[in-house]
């Protein structure tokens, strides 16, 4: 008889080894598509493998893609496990696979799924298609209701639904909040978050002295009405706009007048500058009704890129990376996403295709670089102050020239002497003048390189070119993909649109430009723009954002520790 200990003791490993194996296989209940299959396929291929991103050629979307296969053919033998080319690819080897990529394999269970599946001949229904998962940052963006099931604390006061949130994530994870800052702390924290500054010790004590209920409030108010505080908040915007006071590249050429949009990021936030239509006046305030100088400095933003004027470049090269930039740019300050990668091929983890990447080109390629002068303030009270300065010497130098007329001239000599001087604007006038000068050769010779001297430092009236952007009016570029992401190697050939998984583009007419693009990110039913946006404030005042991959909401980018506060911050910002 075997031993009663012996037989537990099998048992425990038998059901061990089943468990480990899968279970699945030694089971006698069949693999299911839906419950078993499709999950599966969800959550490891159909980012890659759809009907719209087509890795390797391939769509795992419904019945009839999988059996066509991909570049190498099918990769499903029904029936046979042993010819099925997929498992070869999920069957971690030396603890990774090649499938899917850059991600941890699939799990023993799943293998043995799958396995299953295609021996008992990897039925799939027929009218049942499957579509890839949908990225969380895609998601309609909807109004979370705040939380009010709190319990009281004593230690966190709850004082805006920015707190509740914040509390409910506490409670959730079992989290003891922070003690409540001094005073002293506060107002350190305000100056530095705000204006990039440090309070004086006088307006500290002044602080913390002042019991007023509305203190706080009040100095937040103060310091968002500072000029510091465009300043403060106008540089995250240009790093992000890629602002530079040079061209970069060998040359590094400098940029005289990039100043200029510079100071219109300060301003236009020490404004209160509603956010669309800051951002849709730097994409596109050229095409704006009636743009106003400002409207079109704004679009200056579009200059920042990388410039190569060098001779002997390839002009036409450098214009193409030029534009590659701007969408790459855009992408990222806007939308959260990255761009690049689908200039050359479409993009490995996101639903971005490389005919998507050019058709957002396409919105940048028929606009040139140009100049708008300005002439701000302070310039021309610069300019009156030298003129100022200049203009007495050049009347004094005026009155020796007709000091002259008492040298023994007639009458009509003396007419036409006035009216050489009354008209003086250059040297080569005084020229006019020698005919009657030859009495005193050498007291006019020294005169007249006194007139050339100062005339020389005659200050000039302000003369700054903005760098800007305007749409091209007449010869019209035609946009292609550019295949293997190489300009001179036309591909298919595309018009202005937007990717397809985001929000259909709204054009005002039948041709999409640019001002339709920038309005599209501010549709109602666009989720990114929001999401992005307050992500980037909440990083600014707090070291790391909700989501910490500012620049990446998309597969490889992390996702928001908190999700509601996220989205009802982004709805909040869309409605103020």
């Amino acid at each position: 008889m075997i031993d009663l200990r012996f037989r537990t003791a099998f048992t425990t490993l038998f059901f061990s080894l089943l468990i480990a194996a899968g279970g699945k296989s030694f089971s006698a209940e069949p693999v299911d598509f839906g419950r078993d299959i499709a999950p599966i396929l969800h959550r490891h291929c159909l980012s890659c493998h759809n009907d719209r991103i087509r890795r390797g050629g391939l769509s795992l979307h419904s019945a009839q893609t999988v059996t066509l296969g991909g570049e190498s053919g099918p990769i499903i033998d029904p029936g046979d496990p042993a010819a099925s080319s997929l498992l070869d690819l999920i069957t971690p080897t030396d603890g990774t696979a090649e499938m899917p990529r850059d991600a941890p394999p699939l799990s023993q269970q799943d293998q043995a799924l799958l396995r299953d599946w295609i021996k008992a001949g990897a039925a799939w229904p027929a009218d049942l298609a499957l579509e890839p998962p949908v990225l969380w940052s895609l998601k309609t963006l909807q109004r979370p209701p705040v939380p009010s099931d709190i319990e009281p604390d004593p230690e966190f006061r709850i004082r805006n639904p920015i707190d509740a949130f914040v509390a409910a994530r506490h409670k959730m994870n079992g989290i003891k909040p922070a003690p409540a800052a001094s005073r002293r702390t506060l107002i350190r924290r305000l100056y530095l978050d705000l204006v990039g500054l440090l309070p004086s010790p006088e307006v500290v004590e002044s602080f913390v002295a002042d019991q007023d209920p509305r203190a706080y409030e009040r100095l937040v108010d103060e310091l968002l009405a500072s000029p510091h505080f465009g300043e403060r908040w106008g540089r995250y915007w240009l790093d992000l706009a890629r602002y530079a006071d040079s061209d970069g590249y060998l040359g590094d050429s400098i940029r005289p007048h990039a100043w200029v949009y510079r100071e219109w990021v300060i301003d236009a936030i020490n404004q209160d500058v509603p956010f669309d239509q800051f951002s849709i006046e730097q994409l596109a305030g050229d095409l704006l009704d009636k743009p106003t100088l400002s409207q079109k400095i704004a679009t200056g933003f579009h200059r920042n890129t990388l410039s190569n004027t060098e001779a002997g470049v390839d002009l036409e090269l450098y214009r193409t990376k030029e534009i590659v930039d701007r969408v790459n740019t855009t992408g990222m300050v806007w939308l959260g996403l990255t761009f690049g990668c689908a200039e050359c091929h479409d993009h490995k983890h996101d639903p971005i295709s490389q005919k998507e990447f050019y058709q957002i080109y396409a919105f940048f390629n028929n606009a040139n670089e140009t100049t708008a002068s300005v002439r701000k303030p302070w310039e021309n009270a610069e300019y009156e102050q030298a003129r100022q300065k200049w203009e007495p010497v050049y009347q004094q130098l005026l009155l020796e020239l007709k000091a002259y007329e008492n040298s023994g001239l007639t009458e009509q000599q003396k007419i036409e002497i006035t009216g050489i001087l009354d008209k003086y604007k250059k040297t080569s006038d005084l020229k006019r003048l020698e005919p009657f000068c030859q009495t005193q050769k050498a007291g006019w010779n020294e005169l007249s390189a006194k007139l050339d001297q100062h005339l020389q430092t005659k200050p000039a009236p302000p003369a700054t070119k903005a760098p800007i952007f305007a749409e091209r009016t007449k010869d019209r570029r035609d946009t292609f993909v550019h295949v293997r992401g190489i300009y001179n190697q036309p591909g298919e050939k595309v018009s202005p649109d937007t990717p397809f998984v985001l929000p259909d583009l709204n054009s005002r007419n039948q041709k999409p430009d640019r001002l339709d693009f920038a309005q599209w990110l501010f549709q109602d039913n666009n989720p990114l723009t929001p999401r992005v946006a307050v992500n980037r404030i909440w990083q600014h005042l707090f070291g790391q954002g909700l989501v910490s991959t500012p620049n990446d909401f998309g597969t490889k980018g992390a996702a928001p520790t908190h999700p509601l506060l996220l989205d009802w911050l982004a709805v909040e910002y869309k409605k103020q």
